[in-house]
């Protein structure tokens, strides 16, 4: 008998002990690979057939296809969603999330830049310059040298969209910065970074502290992807913490202050005489953001918003405003100058002239869009 002839059958057990754990591990390593082999999404109702209601997942799925594809097309994909009644109000924060992707993707700052597309807000430039702040060797950066080169080419938007981003950066990384939910002293901080802003006047400033206000509110009200411990609002006063600043960094404050206003009140005219008491340029803003607050780009929605919404304001300036900035979000959205001027059509004749001037020196101005024939 031979040698080897015992531990023959040991061989044996072996492999029939081998195969099923060669089998797991096959198994774990697909199921390891799968995000990154399964086919991605092409168009908005493959998502909602993989995610539900779900935004969280809806973002993932995002993510993957700026992965696989490019952001233009997680862009488009992210446009498709926001006509779900469940993703109607979430097309900004998708866009965010397409940005951070972008910056996942590519390099350099130029790069991801480049890469995002303008639309649903300039939402992907804001999630790529807030990565960017909120690396270590970025915190002491000069923020408005990011910015700097879009000062003179391209459209104007393009400069404050830069410039809206770097506030919500600030914003982003004095909110992860904390253990608990943030306040006073997280929305201070980044107000700092903005008023450390080399070179910059009231403009800057406004974007910057825009853009800090908007994404404190985003973070407090919204389903955001990227805080675990959502920072919080005083309860008993409706304008907080817009009385804790003064001049510009004031309006920009009740520029995204609306929002949460008109959230907490019984009624939209209540709201709006919430803003009244605000005053002057600062009222203006606060009722601005009442009317942008839940403008989505899709005209079928967005004409009955604003006809149900802005009468209820007592005060014309601020129905005016409501009108008015209701078609200049439509427009930022879009960059669709006749959809911009059709809202305007909404208003009715008395508001309708005032509108369209409105629509269409900003189309001009801000987006290089010319000019077009009133609907």
């Amino acid at each position: 008998m031979s040698s080897d002839g015992p531990r023959a059958p040991r061989r044996l057990w072996l492999l029939w002990l081998l195969w099923p754990l060669a089998g797991l591990a096959a198994v774990i390593g697909l199921l390891l690979l799968w995000p990154r082999i399964a086919p991605v999404p092409s168009d908005g109702a493959q998502v909602v057939r993989v995610c539900g209601e779900d935004v969280n997942c809806a973002g993932r799925e995002l993510h993957r296809i700026v992965a696989r594809t490019d952001p233009r097309t997680a862009l488009r994909v992210a446009t498709e969603l926001t006509r779900e009644p469940a993703f109607a109000s979430e097309g900004h924060p998708f866009a965010h999330e397409i940005g951070y992707a972008t910056a996942e993707k590519y390099a350099t700052l130029a790069e991801q830049l480049q890469a995002c597309g303008d639309t649903l807000g300039s939402g992907c430039y804001h999630g790529v310059l807030m990565l960017f702040i909120g690396k270590p060797e970025n915190a002491h950066a000069d923020l408005a040298g990011v910015c700097a080169p879009y000062r003179t080419q391209g459209p104007r938007a393009m400069y404050t969209d830069c410039v809206h981003g770097i506030g919500h950066g600030l914003m982003m990384r004095a909110l992860m910065g904390t253990a608990g939910p943030g306040g006073w002293p997280q929305i201070d901080a980044a107000l700092d970074g903005c008023r450390r802003m080399q070179q910059s006047g009231d403009t800057e400033q406004f974007f910057c502290t825009g853009g800090v206000f908007m994404e404190y509110r985003v973070a407090a009200t919204m389903k955001a992807f990227h805080y675990p411990t959502p920072p919080t609002y005083r309860s008993d006063d409706l304008a907080w913490p817009c009385p804790q600043v003064h001049g510009v960094e004031r309006v920009a404050c009740y520029s995204y202050q609306g929002t949460l206003i008109a959230l907490k009140s019984r009624t939209p005219a209540l709201a709006f005489a919430v803003c009244a008491r605000a005053g002057g340029e600062a009222a203006q803003a606060c009722a601005s953001s009442i009317s942008r607050d839940r403008v989505t780009g899709t005209l079928s929605v967005d004409r009955p918003y604003v006809q149900q919404l802005c009468p209820q304001a007592a005060d014309p300036a601020l129905r005016h405003t409501c009108y008015t900035d209701a078609a200049r979000y439509y427009l930022y959205l879009n960059r669709d100058l006749a959809g911009a001027l059709s809202m305007c059509a909404a208003s009715g004749a008395v508001e309708r002239a005032a509108c369209e001037t409105v629509i269409r020196h900003d189309a001009e101005a801000e987006y290089g869009i010319g000019a077009a024939s009133p609907l």
